[in-house]
């Protein structure tokens, strides 16, 4: 979640922003399924003279690929700690 925190700071002009996880193993047949559900403020929180306000973020769509590789790596790499995944291709991400 660092990588998606460090991106909206840096899309929001240095504001704060937050998100939620929660890691799913397995689906409704009791399948292994380990699976990710993620809420993130889209956009970050600036402190200013007027109090704290919401600063929506502007997203290219060359930024959100260049974040999807970044979290897919990550996940490649958590993956490979525990040798249960071989490498991921392109294929496997859906933009």
């Amino acid at each position: 979640m660092g990588c998606i925190e460090r991106w909206y700071g840096t899309a929001t002009g240095g504001g704060q922003t937050g998100s939620v996880s929660v890691t799913q193993r397995f689906g409704c047949s009791l399948r292994l399924n380990p699976h990710f559900h993620v809420l993130v403020v889209d956009g970050g929180y600036v402190r200013g003279k007027g109090g704290v306000r919401f600063r929506p973020a502007r997203a290219h769509p060359s930024d959100v690929e260049a974040l999807i590789v970044e979290i897919a790596t990550a996940c490649e790499a958590w993956l490979a700690r525990d040798r249960k995944s071989t490498r991921l291709n392109s294929s496997h991400l859906v933009i």
